[in-house]
């Protein structure tokens, strides 16, 4: 392992990687579209990227609730970045897992198995 020092928008992860985590990060990103283009470009053909955060509205730790996102919004994020979304899961009591593929992963992956 190695660490990498990125920018708010350029992550500089190298290529091949299987998987990216983000966990409790988005609240923060200043520009989540061009992030998650950029870290999908990192990603192996099938690779995944999630994001886990806070629920909106108040309850336990995290961010103030005026500062919480709604899971949708990241999915139109990560759509609007040529992402799909593949999983949706609540991660009790607070938080929430999206995991998103390329989207053109997906239509191959597919097409594979209905020719």
């Amino acid at each position: 392992m190695r660490r990498v020092l990125g920018t708010a928008k350029e992550p500089r992860l190298p290529p091949g990687l299987h998987a990216v985590l983000n966990v409790d990060v988005y609240h923060e990103m200043e520009d989540p579209i061009t992030l998650l283009e950029n870290i999908a470009r990192s990603l192996k053909p099938q690779g995944r990227i999630g994001v886990v955060d806070f629920n909106p509205g108040g309850g336990g730790p995290g961010p103030a609730p005026d500062e919480r996102v709604d899971p949708q919004t990241v999915i139109d994020a990560a759509a609007a970045g040529g992402l799909q979304l593949i999983k949706r899961e609540a991660v009790p009591p607070f938080e929430f897992l999206l995991v998103f593929s390329r989207r053109q992963a997906l239509a191959d992956a597919t097409a594979r198995v209905f020719p």
